[in-house]
């Protein structure tokens, strides 16, 4: 069985939720991007890390713990950096349509009428509301599979 997982897709495609999952089925330690991104604030997800503390909290983790699933995307680099760890990385897929409807439900649970039009979160939140990044996932699923075969012998 695969011991390091990486689980990564556009917002509101469920990794994170995904990543709970088989962490609780299979007794694994799970890991969330957000959660080495993000500063704990009152308001989540307002205030980023810097980049070397967010470089340095994951890198602990990853290399410290030795079963663990990985979900949510990796920035400043990282995937390159990490990408020898990934035994099994996932990249996965939801329509855009559906993405956008659960994140619109996900953040109105969040912060209710102050992501709607003349709310002062709404021009925060129509950030989230884009194509998202499948394009730039399935370059780094290609290089990731292409480092693999390499070191694999494939």
């Amino acid at each position: 069985m695969k011991r390091r997982i990486h689980l990564f897709g556009a917002s509101g495609s469920g990794t994170s939720s995904i990543g709970k999952a088989i962490c609780r089925q299979i007794g694994y330690k799970h890991l969330d991007s957000d959660n080495y991104l993000w500063l704990p604030t009152e308001e989540p997800f307002t205030v980023m890390r810097s980049s070397e503390e967010y470089i340095n909290m994951m890198g602990k983790d990853l290399i410290e713990n030795e079963n663990w699933v990985l979900s949510g995307h990796v920035s400043f680099g990282l995937n390159n950096v990490y990408l020898s760890l990934y035994e099994l990385v996932v990249f996965i897929y939801v329509p855009t349509e559906i993405r956008l409807e659960r994140l619109k439900k996900r953040e109105f649970e969040r912060y209710g009428r102050e992501i709607l039009p003349g709310g002062k979160n709404y021009e925060k939140n129509r950030l989230f509301y884009h194509p998202g990044c499948a394009g730039r996932g399935r370059v780094f699923l290609r290089s990731a599979d292409s480092d693999r075969r390499r070191r694999e012998g494939h």
